[in-house]
């Protein structure tokens, strides 16, 4: 179904399912981001690294099989399988399965409201990837960045900012822009910044 424009109406996923033996089962369901006040669903919005857009998994969405990519298919196991995670919400807010990829119109409105998507989540999670041996420097590295670029927006230099935040390991930021996506790394940054501290690296 189209989404009111007017209302910034925007879709969220649940797991219909939580059975870690069945297949990923989503429902999707509607709410609005209003621009003002405080009446909006509670929801958690996920940032992943889209990864292959060729390797996907089937899950299953509104009852009707959709491939994504294997790293969303990793996020979501995940998701399902510590609901902790989402500290007690219920709907999910994910790019990919939320926004009609189709839909040029839609696409344009929806990111245009993407901003207030991930300050009003109650949390954002950030899913760089199944653990690997870089992951607990990518983390931190990226946690550091958050601190780091906080700052500048109270200090006069960069340079400032840097003195200000301990252990910057830059053999590790090195590693990670190698390892990486750069344009993965500057969403996720982006979205870290939107979300004044609500965020969990996965």
């Amino acid at each position: 179904m189209p989404l009111d424009k007017e209302t910034r109406e925007v879709r969220f996923v649940t797991f219909e399912s939580l059975e870690d033996s069945e297949p990923i089962k989503l429902r999707l369901q509607t709410g609005s981001i209003p621009e003002k006040g405080t009446d909006w669903p509670s929801f958690v919005a996920l940032s992943y690294v889209w990864g292959d857009p060729g390797e996907t998994t089937a899950i299953e969405l509104n009852g009707v099989t959709k491939h994504v990519t294997t790293n969303l298919h990793a996020a979501l196991c995940r998701l399902r399988s510590d609901m902790r995670m989402l500290e007690g919400a219920q709907l999910i807010w994910i790019d990919a399965l939320c926004i009609n990829q189709q839909d040029t119109n839609e696409k344009s409105h929806q990111v245009a409201l993407m901003g207030a998507i991930y300050s009003r989540a109650r949390l954002v999670i950030m899913w760089l990837g199944d653990e690997d041996e870089y992951s607990g420097r990518a983390f931190t590295v990226v946690r550091l960045w958050m601190s780091l670029l906080r700052r500048i927006g109270r200090m006069k230099t960069i340079l400032e900012a840097i003195d200000g935040v301990e252990n910057l390991d830059f053999a590790a930021v090195s590693q990670l822009m190698e390892s990486s996506d750069p344009e993965a790394l500057r969403k996720i940054i982006w979205q870290g910044m939107v979300t004044a501290g609500r965020e969990v690296y996965q």
